[in-house]
This record gives C-alpha cells, sequence and structure tokens, in this order.
C-alpha cells in the first residue's frame, strides 16, 4: 500500500488528569526534526496512518494522533494536553477518509522504559472519539522481509464506550539508540558545497560492463566495479569522490557489492548468507579485481578520496520480487556507520540509500557525516511515494532534516536551472543537489548541469566528465 507522508509534526507534551510530571517526560513529542536527536537514553520511533476501517460510515474521521506511554496506564479518550485543556491530545489536522491519506509523527522513547510502553492512539470523528493502543514490543507485519522486524505495519483496533468502532492501521519504523564516541562529533574534512559540481566516479572508475573480445566472444578483463582497484584508479584520473555500494555480511562485516543477490553463484545466495571471508574468496563473474570490504577500503586508499557510502537496504517491492529475507534495518545501518566511524579518520565521507527509513536512520544515528536522499526521479515507480518524484525526495529530505538527495539525471536534464531551484527552494539554499544515471555522461549535460548549480554529479566516463566539467 502507497504511504503518503505530509509533512507535519504532532507537537505537545501529552499526559493524564492527575498523574506526575516525570510521565510528562516520557511522552514528548517533536514538532520540528530538526530538533529530534538521539540522547544516550532514547530510541525515535516513527509512526505513519495509512487508513482507517469504520464500522459506521457515518463517522468520517477528523484527526488522528499517538503517543507513548507505560504499559500501566489505562488509555483514556480525553486525555489532557499540555496546557490543561481537554483532549484528545493535540490533533493533527488530517482527513482519513482514504487508505492513502496519512500524516506521520517521531517520539522519543526512553529506552529504560521501551519494553514496557504502548502506542496509545486517539481517532476524532465527526461523533465522538474512539482509541486503542498497541505494546511497542509487539509484532509487526515485515515490508522488508526482516525475521524480527523493528519497523512495519499494524492494526489497532479502536472502541468507545467498551464498543469496537473501527480499526486504523499504522506503519511504524524505531530507529534504535546508536552508540559512537565520533557519531556527534564534526569532520573537518567533509565538502558537499564546494562552490563547484563535484565529480564522482560510479563504483570507482565506473560500473561493470560486459565486454566482449570479438574474435573468440570471451569476456575481456576489465577493472572490476566497487573494488579498490577502481577506486584508485578513478582517483588517479581526477575524481575527487567514489561512489560505492555498502552491503552487510552473514558475521555483520560491511562489503562492497551492489547486489543483495551473489550473482555469482548458482544457487540463490544473497550477501547475508556469507560471511566475509567466504565474500572475499569468491572469484568475481566480471572484472579482475578482487571484492573488498569497507574497512579496507577505508585503511588502504589515499585519505583525500572521498568516499559516497551507499547504505544497500533493500526497497519493500525488491523484498517479494528477489525473495529476500533481510537483516534488520538497525543492525544493517549500524554495521556500516560502525566501520565508518571506526576507520575513516579525516576522510570526506558521505552517505545515501534509496530506503527512506535507512537513510533517515544515518542521520539520526550520528551527525558527523552528510546523509543524502536516493530517488529515481519518477523513472521507475516504486511502492513508496517519497521516492517516486525528484521534488517528492526533496520534501521528505526536508522533512527528515537530510543534507540532500541524489537523483536520476533523467528529469533534472530536462530543465537543469528550474528543476535544481525548485529542489533548493523546498530543502532550503544550504542543501545538496546531486545526479547519477546513464544521463550524466550524454555528451553536453554535464556541463549544463554545472552551469545550473548542480553540486555532485556521479558518473561511469569519469574522464570524459572531468574534461567536460573543466571546458
Amino acid at each position: 500500500m502507497i504511504r503518503l507522508l505530509i509533512p507535519q509534526r504532532l507537537s505537545s507534551v501529552l499526559y493524564p488528569p492527575n498523574n506526575s510530571f516525570k510521565l510528562v517526560q516520557q511522552m514528548r513529542t517533536f514538532s520540528n526534526q530538526k530538533q529530534v536527536w538521539m540522547s544516550q537514553s532514547q530510541h525515535i520511533l516513527h509512526v505513519a496512518a495509512i487508513s482507517f476501517d469504520q464500522r459506521r460510515h457515518d463517522q468520517s474521521v477528523i484527526q488522528w494522533t499517538v503517543g507513548a506511554i507505560p504499559s500501566d496506564l489505562k488509555v483514556e479518550v480525553g486525555l489532557r494536553t499540555a496546557d490543561g485543556s481537554e483532549g484528545p491530545l493535540h490533533p493533527l489536522k488530517l482527513s482519513l477518509n482514504n487508505a492513502y491519506g496519512a500524516a506521520e509523527v517521531s517520539i522519543a522513547v526512553p529506552v529504560t522504559s521501551f519494553s514496557d510502553s504502548l502506542l496509545a492512539v486517539v481517532v476524532t470523528h465527526a461523533n465522538g472519539s474512539a482509541s486503542g493502543q498497541y505494546p511497542l514490543t509487539g509484532k509487526f507485519e515485515s515490508l522488508c522481509g526482516e525475521t524480527e522486524p523493528k519497523a512495519g505495519r499494524f492494526t489497532v483496533t479502536l472502541t468507545e464506550k467498551d464498543t469496537i468502532v473501527g480499526t486504523i492501521t499504522l506503519e511504524t519504523c524505531l530507529s534504535t539508540h546508536f552508540e559512537h564516541q565520533l557519531a556527534r562529533s564534526k569532520s573537518t574534512n567533509t565538502v558537499l558545497k564546494t562552490g563547484d559540481t563535484i565529480l564522482v566516479g560510479h563504483r570507482g572508475i565506473g560500473m561493470n560492463r560486459v565486454v566482449f573480445a570479438p574474435e573468440n566472444k570471451d569476456t575481456l578483463p576489465q577493472i572490476s566495479e566497487n573494488s579498490c582497484e577502481s577506486f584508485a584508479e578513478a582517483f588517479r584520473v581526477g575524481a575527487p569522490f567514489v561512489e560505492f555500494d555498502a552491503q552487510v555480511s552473514k558475521d555483520l562485516k560491511v562489503v562492497l557489492y551492489h547486489d543483495s543477490i551473489v550473482s555469482e553463484y548458482e544457487k540463490h545466495t544473497e550477501i547475508k548468507d556469507l560471511t566475509e571471508a567466504e565474500f572475499l574468496t569468491t572469484k568475481q563473474k566480471y572484472g579482475n579485481s578482487p571484492f573488498t570490504t569497507l574497512e579496507h577500503a577505508l585503511k588502504t586508499l589515499p585519505p583525500e578520496l572521498g568516499f559516497n557510502i551507499e547504505i544497500k537496504y533493500p526497497m519493500p517491492e525488491e523484498i517479494p520480487a528477489d525473495n529476500l529475507v533481510t537483516i534488520e534495518y538497525n543492525t544493517f545501518v549500524d554495521a556500516i556507520l560502525q566501520t565508518t566511524l571506526d576507520h575513516a579518520g579525516n576522510r570526506p565521507i558521505v552517505f545515501s540509500c534509496f530506503n527512506p527509513e535507512a537513510c533517515r536512520m544515518a542521520k539520526l544515528k550520528q551527525s558527523r557525516y552528510p546523509v543524502l536522499f536516493l530517488t529515481m526521479g519518477g523513472t521507475h515507480p516504486t511502492w513508496d511515494v517519497r521516492t517516486n518524484s525528484f521534488l517528492a525526495a526533496a520534501e521528505f529530505a526536508k522533512f527528515a532534516n537530510l543534507d540532500g538527495i541524489v537523483s536520476d539525471a533523467t528529469p533534472v536534464v530536462e530543465d537543469p536551472v528550474s528543476r535544481i531551484n525548485a529542489a533548493k527552494e523546498i530543502m532550503g539554499g544550504d542543501k545538496a543537489v546531486f545526479t547519477y544515471g546513464a544521463k550524466n555522461c550524454v555528451p553536453g549535460n554535464a556541463k549544463a548541469l554545472q552551469k545550473a548549480g548542480l553540486d555532485g554529479i556521479i558518473v561511469d566516463t569519469v574522464v570524459q566528465v572531468r574534461d567536460e566539467l573543466k571546458a
């Protein structure tokens, strides 16, 4: 089901009558994503409403709201708001008259009380209010194939005076606390906006291509994508940044590979099925360079070479299509953040991701490095509307306080100036816009994008675009 996210926040401190101030702190919510950071005692829970099923058709939904409360507190319709006025809570201005209306709220949940807390949901309809609750440790319908998900869909039964009046279906994603001594430090060498367009080598010197020798139809040797040799070659010919794909192995090591499924095996084998050692001893199907890890790349390549690390967490539609079973969101993202913070030193680093929740997690869990939201810009429609257009991506980047977007170049090259300006008007002028894809390598496009104010360009034809940008 498509989830439409409206950039609107629940902003109130909730408490029932005659309860202590301590509960106020446990139920605090945030109105500005820029102020939502993980403290040493917080998880961040994101909740979005996607549908409302009512028993009575004359009870159209006017508002909904949600808060986190201790499990021993009875949920009552009409809780008081922070100023003491009668509830229900502090409502969002939203209609849920169809399955595609939605809004999202963020709730800070103390780690110590997470296991014994509930989500309290209050829905206001034309004739009154109804409420329901769901444990934060409850079972979610996984959207990304995790065996023990901390994200997914669930349905809350709503009651009014002990009568069931309907259900509300919610999607939630829990960003768990991440601890690292450098997570909140500032890097002195992260450059997103240089005043010119940053040249970024795609998977190094370029993605793998199947190139055949005409005389015998054998594949010709090439420098393999996502390899240290490819990164070094891109740097040698003038790319100050390289982009590559970070995956997580069975033993939670970060390896560099584009797809979730390892094509070098005849039997269905996912990256998460292989240990680091098994992955590194796999012979490449294309190219003549050995596979590598994020740690090895960080330790061995010149520290001046910037890394655009794409967090390759799959999108929900990939799960049934490729029959995937995934590592849980937080475990996946934490492994990449841990390795990067442990070994990056002063190297310029930028994170990016197509999956909105994994992208948001990378930003919430650390502030040392910028995070960019990847979008196909409408070229390949997905289940999630946040990824389905260039400007929708810009809206989500603003909503989640990300540092910019990386879009397929196709919608941008049609009118570079207006598209780039429109995205920056949404996000703010200090945010970055990068592009990737085949259209970047069409002669003349890179120069046009550069003149339009593009901040970064990810390309396979590094030398060609290098010369074009310099001209």
